[in-house]
Protein backbone atom coordinates (compact mmCIF):
# COMPACT_ATOMS: atom_id res chain seq x y z
CA UNK A 1 0.00 0.00 0.00
CA UNK A 2 1.31 3.38 -1.16
CA UNK A 3 1.51 6.65 1.27
CA UNK A 4 -0.93 8.16 -1.20
CA UNK A 5 -3.19 5.20 -0.88
CA UNK A 6 -2.96 4.85 3.45
CA UNK A 7 -3.77 9.09 3.17
CA UNK A 8 -7.27 8.11 0.66
CA UNK A 9 -7.90 5.26 3.21
CA UNK A 10 -7.69 7.14 6.06
CA UNK A 11 -9.40 10.25 4.80
CA UNK A 12 -12.62 9.66 6.30
CA UNK A 13 -11.74 7.88 9.44
CA UNK A 14 -13.71 9.15 11.88
CA UNK A 15 -12.03 9.49 15.33
CA UNK A 16 -13.49 9.37 18.86
CA UNK A 17 -14.83 13.11 20.50
CA UNK A 18 -15.84 14.09 23.85
CA UNK A 19 -17.58 16.95 24.89
CA UNK A 20 -16.35 16.83 28.50
CA UNK A 21 -12.45 18.11 29.03
CA UNK A 22 -12.33 17.64 32.80
CA UNK A 23 -9.08 19.15 34.49
CA UNK A 24 -7.09 17.04 37.28
CA UNK A 25 -3.84 18.23 38.52
CA UNK A 26 -1.51 15.72 38.18
CA UNK A 27 0.11 13.72 40.97
CA UNK A 28 4.21 14.34 41.26
CA UNK A 29 5.56 11.76 38.45
CA UNK A 30 7.07 9.47 41.60
CA UNK A 31 3.72 8.80 42.96
CA UNK A 32 1.96 7.75 39.53
CA UNK A 33 1.49 4.33 38.42
CA UNK A 34 2.86 4.65 34.41
CA UNK A 35 1.36 2.85 31.20
CA UNK A 36 2.32 2.59 27.71
CA UNK A 37 -0.37 3.18 24.67
CA UNK A 38 1.82 2.28 21.45
CA UNK A 39 0.70 2.39 17.86
CA UNK A 40 3.10 -0.64 16.81
CA UNK A 41 0.66 -3.53 16.61
CA UNK A 42 1.80 -5.82 19.14
CA UNK A 43 -0.30 -8.87 19.97
CA UNK A 44 0.30 -11.27 22.67
CA UNK A 45 -0.09 -14.95 20.97
CA UNK A 46 -1.21 -13.49 17.74
CA UNK A 47 -4.51 -12.47 19.22
CA UNK A 48 -5.10 -9.60 17.10
CA UNK A 49 -7.12 -9.66 13.72
CA UNK A 50 -6.52 -6.06 12.48
CA UNK A 51 -7.56 -4.54 9.75
CA UNK A 52 -6.16 -1.44 7.31
CA UNK A 53 -8.60 1.62 9.37
CA UNK A 54 -9.05 -0.70 12.03
CA UNK A 55 -9.61 1.18 15.51
CA UNK A 56 -9.47 -1.74 17.91
CA UNK A 57 -6.39 -2.34 20.09
CA UNK A 58 -4.97 -5.17 22.41
CA UNK A 59 -3.96 -5.59 25.68
CA UNK A 60 -0.45 -6.16 26.82
CA UNK A 61 -0.10 -7.49 30.26
CA UNK A 62 3.24 -6.26 31.88
CA UNK A 63 4.70 -9.33 33.45
CA UNK A 64 5.06 -10.39 29.30
CA UNK A 65 7.77 -10.14 26.67
CA UNK A 66 6.67 -12.24 23.86
CA UNK A 67 4.80 -9.80 21.66
CA UNK A 68 4.48 -10.05 18.16
CA UNK A 69 4.99 -7.26 15.93
CA UNK A 70 1.52 -7.68 13.66
CA UNK A 71 2.08 -3.85 12.29
CA UNK A 72 1.57 -4.48 8.30
CA UNK A 73 1.92 -0.96 7.14
CA UNK A 74 4.40 -0.87 4.25
CA UNK A 75 5.67 2.43 5.52
CA UNK A 76 6.35 0.76 9.20
CA UNK A 77 10.19 0.25 9.79
CA UNK A 78 10.84 -3.27 12.26
CA UNK A 79 14.74 -2.43 12.33
CA UNK A 80 14.63 -0.80 15.68
CA UNK A 81 12.27 -3.35 16.86
CA UNK A 82 14.35 -6.01 15.80
CA UNK A 83 17.19 -4.47 17.62
CA UNK A 84 15.80 -3.24 20.86
CA UNK A 85 12.35 -3.48 21.66
CA UNK A 86 11.98 -0.98 24.03
CA UNK A 87 11.86 1.09 21.00
CA UNK A 88 8.42 0.50 20.45
CA UNK A 89 7.09 -0.90 24.02
CA UNK A 90 9.83 1.01 26.85
CA UNK A 91 9.10 -1.83 29.71
CA UNK A 92 12.58 -2.30 30.51
CA UNK A 93 13.01 1.54 30.89
CA UNK A 94 9.67 1.50 32.62
CA UNK A 95 11.11 -1.10 35.28
CA UNK A 96 14.18 0.76 36.01
CA UNK A 97 12.33 4.17 36.46
CA UNK A 98 9.98 2.56 39.09
CA UNK A 99 13.15 1.06 41.03
CA UNK A 100 14.54 3.82 40.98
CA UNK A 101 11.72 6.06 42.22
CA UNK A 102 11.50 8.60 39.52
CA UNK A 103 8.21 7.02 38.70
CA UNK A 104 5.42 5.23 41.08
CA UNK A 105 5.02 2.21 39.93
CA UNK A 106 4.50 0.30 36.26
CA UNK A 107 0.58 -0.42 35.16
CA UNK A 108 -0.58 -4.30 35.09
CA UNK A 109 -1.61 -3.69 31.36
CA UNK A 110 -0.32 -1.67 28.52
CA UNK A 111 -2.27 -1.08 25.56
CA UNK A 112 -1.50 -1.34 21.69
CA UNK A 113 -3.15 -0.13 18.82
CA UNK A 114 -2.30 -0.56 14.78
Amino acid sequence: MSDQQVRDELSELKGYTFDDKPWVTPKPLNECRVAVVTTAGLTVDNNADWNPGDQAFTLLPDDRRDFTLAHFSPNFDRTGWVVDPNVVLPLDRLDEMAAEGVIGSVADVHVSFM
